[in-house]
């Protein structure tokens, strides 16, 4: 069987690493080939493409109307996967000009899709409203490298966060608090795993990303943070980041 899976970005992404590029070999040991193309190398041509795959897996990619309906239509069979509430944002909403285009497209793939997979139910709810064909398919991660780990002692507990850039600012919020915190208890250390620096009053250690070493990174935490805010677009995560603290027994 062949896939054509689009993604938005790289496999190392969070969205397309774990709904998709962890069980590549697991697929191939079945005999299914994935091959990927990312939502801004969508054109004419691979709309022609599509016929040749099986299926099209879409991993929440919201791309131009137009080109989205004659991929659809040319496509065998399609999936459309979101694992967040993309329908709205973080933050500051959409303008309404915004809001509608970010929609329609969204409530393409929801109506005309075979299936659509999401990780929760609150954003299973939500596309219901379009689709009889939803399934709920939590987010997972693979416990030969998420479990706990050897700590380093050094007579410190260890609060911390490992995290996209993107999602600086929502530790960056906490800013006031571990003020407070750290100057409270002097056994407290801050580190923070992220590929950028948050900007932050109080001291704390920097992990800068590299591949490969956030497992090892949350199993030193002691307590593992995972700051959201409370909207729309944060109720409809799962956040990765939860599972694997728990994963690794923070």
């Amino acid at each position: 069987m062949n896939i054509l899976a689009i993604i938005s970005r790289d496999l190392e992404k969070g969205s397309t690493k774990y709904r998709i590029a962890q069980y590549l070999d697991f697929l191939t040991s079945r005999g299914i080939h994935v091959e990927f193309i990312k939502r801004g190398g969508i054109d004419a041509s691979v709309v022609k493409k599509a016929r040749q795959f099986e299926l099209v897996f879409n991993q929440k990619c919201l791309f131009r109307y137009a080109l989205a309906r004659k991929l659809i239509a040319h496509s065998q069979r399609t999936i459309f996967d979101f694992d967040d509430a993309i329908y709205t944002r973080p933050g500051k909403p959409h303008t309404l000009i915004t809001g509608l285009r970010v929609k329609m497209r969204l409530h393409l793939w929801l109506k005309h899709s075979d299936i659509v997979t999401t990780s929760n139910h609150f954003l299973a709810r939500y596309a219901r409203r379009y689709s009889d064909a939803v399934e709920v398919v939590p987010m997972a991660l693979d416990l030969d490298t998420w479990q706990p780990g050897q700590k380093n002692r050094d007579n410190k507990i260890t609060i911390g966060w490992a995290g996209a850039p993107v999602n600086i600012s929502l530790i960056e919020s906490l800013d006031p608090v571990f003020s407070i915190l750290l100057n409270k208890y002097p056994f407290l250390k801050l580190a923070i795993f992220s590929g950028r620096k948050p900007r932050l009053s109080s001291p704390f250690e920097y992990h800068p990303f590299r591949l490969g070493h956030e497992p090892a990174f949350v199993q030193n935490l002691d307590i593992g943070l995972l700051p959201l805010a409370n909207e729309e677009y944060a109720m409809g995560k799962s956040p990765i980041k939860a599972i694997q603290y728990l994963a690794c027994g923070v």
